[in-house]
């Protein structure tokens, strides 16, 4: 996708954007101070690379080597 950004600006914010609109939808909950490790990385990776308008169109993947 075509955000009109370059892509240290789409790499420092999307993750916090993901984050809090699981933690607006209620999909990841907590109390006090949790590090991201403490959440299920599935619905995060599942937005992340989902189509737009829904998702946010950033394909992930790992490479071993």
């Amino acid at each position: 996708a075509n955000y009109g950004a370059q892509c240290v600006v789409w790499q420092t914010a999307i993750n916090p954007v993901i984050a809090l609109e699981l933690l607006a939808t209620g999909v990841w909950q907590g109390a006090g101070v949790r590090g991201p490790e403490s959440f299920d990385a599935v619905p995060f990776l599942d937005l992340l690379a989902g189509a737009a308008p829904a998702g946010y169109d950033s394909p992930w993947g790992i490479e071993e080597k």
